[in-house]
């Protein structure tokens, strides 16, 4: 997936808040946002997979990217806002806390001193929003720490 700049006018971001910070998601990685009441827990699950959500018909397995970013992680049940996600030919949720916005992508602001190591890891860089910055994601990076494929997300 290419990487969102102000030249490529098609692209547009995603902001939303995961575990406090504002965070941004080239769109053409979502496929929709939702609303879900609770989830199925998976006995003997790892600790990023919340659990499965009915998404019409098929089991969505629900993620926190939230301890991978060096965020707070947040416990299954109750109401969840997930991002619908785009992994290979499988999708995954990621539980967010809030969606922001939705905006043009603009230029892509390199990392600083003292950016967090799992920020730098899973991030393509940083995007001004409303006088702030909020964290690009570099979905590939950040699926694959939660080592989640294709395969076994179907």
């Amino acid at each position: 997936m290419p990487v969102a700049t102000a030249a490529d006018g098609a692209s547009r971001l995603l902001f939303f808040v995961l575990g406090g910070e504002h965070l941004a998601i080239d769109i053409r990685w979502l496929r929709g946002v939702i609303s879900i009441d609770d989830c199925t827990l998976v006995p003997s699950a790892p600790p990023q997979l919340l659990g499965l959500a009915n998404l019409r018909g098929s089991a969505l397995p629900i993620l926190d990217a939230g301890p991978a970013l060096g965020l707070p992680g947040r416990y299954a049940g109750g109401r969840m806002l997930v991002l619908i996600v785009v992994a290979g030919d499988a999708q995954v949720g990621l539980a967010i806390e809030s969606v922001l916005g939705l905006e043009d992508a603009g230029a892509i602001v390199p990392f600083g001193e003292g950016t967090p190591g799992p920020q730098l890891e899973l991030g393509l860089g940083l995007v001004r929003r409303n006088g702030g910055v909020a964290l690009l994601l570099n979905v590939t990076k950040v699926l694959a720490t939660l080592r989640i494929s294709a395969r076994w997300a179907l």
